[in-house]
Parts: structure tokens; sequence; C-alpha cells
């Protein structure tokens, strides 16, 4: 978009913009839980979902080690901490980076001192623009929840 543009060309700009565009979908879900609710409902089938806590654009520091960005970072009423991310290169949406994110949310989950039985339950959806599970889809969404028990003796 031009540096000065006009009214006409900033809205044509905006009415093109879809959820799967970075600047769009910060806006729609910062500190807007009902935006993450209304779309986590859909996406988990859970239509009682009540979300209490959203950031989007949530940057993950670990110094000296690599960081992450998280598109979307929302807690819910039970304490499960669900990030959402919009890949539109289907081959950034790994299990390995689901993997590195979830461990990042954990990281940041306790207290020192705390218990890990604490940890909360955590969920990754990444959303794609193409199907990266090779199912022929025009799309897909994959979920992947974390919650690990230990063994009992």
């Amino acid at each position: 978009m031009p540096k000065h543009a006009t009214k006409e060309q900033i809205l044509a700009h905006l009415q093109r913009m879809r959820l799967a565009d970075n600047v769009f979908m910060s806006a729609f879900f910062r500190h807007n839980p009902q935006s993450a609710q209304f779309v986590l409902r859909i996406i988990m089938d859970k239509p009682q979902l009540v979300v209490t806590e959203v950031c989007s654009q949530d940057y993950q520091p670990n110094p000296g080690w690599r960081a992450a960005t998280l598109d979307v970072l929302a807690t819910d009423a039970d304490g499960r901490r669900i990030n959402i991310e919009v890949q539109l290169d289907p081959r950034r949406a790994s299990a390995q980076r689901a993997r590195f994110y979830a461990s990042l949310i954990d990281t940041k989950a306790l207290h020192e001192g705390e218990d890990f039985e604490a940890l909360p339950e955590v969920w990754g959806i990444f959303i794609t623009e193409r199907d990266h599970l090779g199912g022929a889809q025009p799309s897909t969404i994959s979920c992947a929840a974390r919650k690990e028990k230990a063994a009992e003796t």
C-alpha cells in the first residue's frame, strides 16, 4: 500500500484482508477473549468453552536460545493454555514446531518451587491455507493436546 494512501485505497486493502493475514489476525484477537472464544468453540467443538484471557503476537523470549512469537495465546476457564498459529506456508506447521511452542508455554507456567503436576494442559492449533497433512483439502486445522500424567507405581 502506498505511503500516502487515500481512504478508498485503505478501505480496498482492508476488504482484501483475511483472518490468515498476520496484521488483521493480531488486531482481531488482541485483548479480545470473545473473538478467541468464538473461533475456539468452533475449532475444538466445545460450545461451552470460556476463554478468560488472550494475547496476540505474544513474544516468548528464550535468552541464549531460540525464541518465538506466538500468534495467539489464550487461557480458558479450566486453565488450559491454547496456542493458535496460522501458517500460510504449510511446511512451517510441523509437529516439532508445535512441540517447541508448547515447551515455551510450559516454561512460564510454573513459579519457582511449584510441583510439575501443576503444569496446565497445552493445546496447539495450526491453521494452514493448504492441506499439509496430504488429505487433498483446501485448508487444514490440526489440533494437538499435551497433558502428561506421571506413571503410577
